[in-house]
């Protein structure tokens, strides 16, 4: 059980990064649009 509930958290974690890094790309596009 452990091991599962780690498991889940660092699943939660990484789609929390990919979550945060695609809104850092969206961010950087807004300012510098792309010509």
């Amino acid at each position: 059980m452990k091991l599962w509930r780690n498991q889940m958290s660092t699943d939660k974690k990484e789609k929390l990064l990919l979550l945060i890094i695609k809104l850092l790309m969206t961010k950087m596009k807004m300012r510098n649009p792309v010509k």
